[in-house]
Order: C-alpha cells, then structure tokens, then sequence
C-alpha cells in the first residue's frame, strides 16, 4: 500500500511542476506580445511549444519567438522549450 502512496506523489509532484511551467510561459508570452493568452491555448509536448490560438496571436508570438525562447530558458535554467509551432 505505500509503494502505491509514493507512487501517486510523484505523478501529483509531476502535474504540479507542469502546471507552474505552463503558467510561467502563458505570462511569459503575454508580457512579450501584448495580448493575454490562457494556459489552455498552448500545449508542452517533447519541448515543443504547441499553439492554439488564433492566426492573429500565432503570429505575435512567432515573430517574438526569440525573445519569448530566451526568457523561457532564463527563468528556468535550462531548456524546457526548443521549439514554438
């Protein structure tokens, strides 16, 4: 039964970890273009930074892409996000 509990604490300390890194670049991002973005909008996947948003704030963000990258890997020390698409 404790092996079960252990386990469970490391996947809810994984869930946690990843919803700070997703707020952390949502404002990130907003900060860059200008234009507020929700957590839903973008997507983690294999360092790739997944968008799902309208054409209009797609584009902001691509042509920020520099910019929002190089404080992405500021705050965190390493390199979460490789790519944006």
């Amino acid at each position: 039964m404790d092996l079960i509990g252990k386990f469970l604490d490391k996947y809810a300390q994984k869930i946690d970890k990843s919803k700070l890194v997703k707020s952390e670049i949502v404002k990130i991002i907003s900060q860059k273009i200008g234009i507020e973005v929700n957590s839903k909008q973008i997507e983690l996947k294999n360092k790739n930074l997944i968008l799902k948003t309208s054409p209009k704030i797609k584009l902001a963000i691509i042509l920020n892409k520099q910019e929002i990258l190089k404080e992405i890997e500021a705050i965190f020390d390493e390199k979460i996000v490789l790519e944006i698409k």
